[in-house]
């Protein structure tokens, strides 16, 4: 028997970060999901090992849409200084936000 499942790249890396954000609020951390346009399709796919995926759950999930890398910058440089105001963010396409193709990350410890 073949089966063959045909996925866009996006909407399989949109899959596992709800998948991601949903066992989150499963675990009752306070979740930000940011992107740069709304999910209209709810046909995602479940990642076993994670926990059931209700969209039921979102409501628990604060989604945030922001248009650009100026207005991430401005929605993060207002946030930052807020305690308890999130324990995950999750930023879905960072490479859709910044300009440059060099994305770098860094680890700032104290």
């Amino acid at each position: 028997m073949f089966v063959y499942l045909c996925f866009s790249v996006s909407s399989l890396i949109t899959t596992l970060l709800l998948n991601i954000a949903n066992e989150a609020v499963t675990r009752q951390l306070r979740t930000v999901f940011i992107r740069k346009e709304a999910i209209l399709k709810y046909d995602f796919v479940h990642v076993h090992g994670c926990s059931k995926l209700v969209t039921s759950n979102w409501d628990n999930v604060h989604f945030v849409y922001l248009p650009s890398e100026d207005a991430l910058i401005h929605w993060f440089s207002h946030v930052h200084m807020g305690r308890g105001f999130a324990d995950v963010i999750i930023v879905e396409g960072l490479d859709q936000f910044v300009e440059n193709s060099k994305i770098c990350f860094y680890k700032i410890t104290s």
